[in-house]
């Protein structure tokens, strides 16, 4: 298998598949993964409308958040309005965040 996988990584194929899949009222939230070497991550959430008759009449794309590559932590350091990650490659990254009265995050954007 491992080498039939090195082929397919030679050959520059990627392949996308939905991993996750939550319709809500108004939204449709999807969360594909993309392989191609390594394993990215990628969430999509899109607005939809409906006829009198429940049957969806448009689908927009709403918003995209493509940064969740799945490495390996080494630290993840959170403090009141951000997280700052640590990778065991050694690459970092910043997210500041906004929380809602509940305190449960609302919106996180990378810094």
């Amino acid at each position: 298998m491992d080498d039939i996988q090195t082929q397919v990584n030679d050959l520059g194929v990627s392949y996308t598949i939905v991993s996750e899949l939550v319709v809500t009222e108004t939204t449709i939230d999807v969360t594909y993964t993309v392989e191609k070497g390594d394993t990215h991550q990628y969430h999509a959430q899109y607005q939809y409308t409906t006829d009198s008759g429940g049957r969806i009449t448009s689908i927009t794309l709403d918003n995209i958040f493509s940064e969740l590559l799945l490495k390996e932590v080494s630290t993840l350091t959170v403090d009141m309005m951000s997280f700052y990650i640590e990778y065991a490659d050694g690459t970092t990254a910043t997210y500041n965040y906004t929380v809602d009265s509940g305190g449960r995050i609302t919106s996180v954007t990378k810094v």
